[in-house]
């Protein structure tokens, strides 16, 4: 997703999404790209069934 998709969806202004963004790139979670302003998950939080239990 890009830096302006996830501003957009949760609606929480865009310095704090740069900032968690960083945060979650510092200690592994995703990985960000600055030049693309695009972040990728790189582990799950969660098992992939539990969003299909919710359904």
């Amino acid at each position: 997703m890009s830096r302006d998709e996830i501003k957009n969806t949760t609606g929480i202004g865009g310095a704090f999404v740069l900032r968690s963004v960083q945060e979650l790139d510092k200690v592994g979670l995703l990985e960000y790209d600055m030049d693309t302003s695009t972040a990728k998950l790189k582990e799950r939080l969660f098992p992939k069934k539990a969003l299909e239990e919710k359904k």
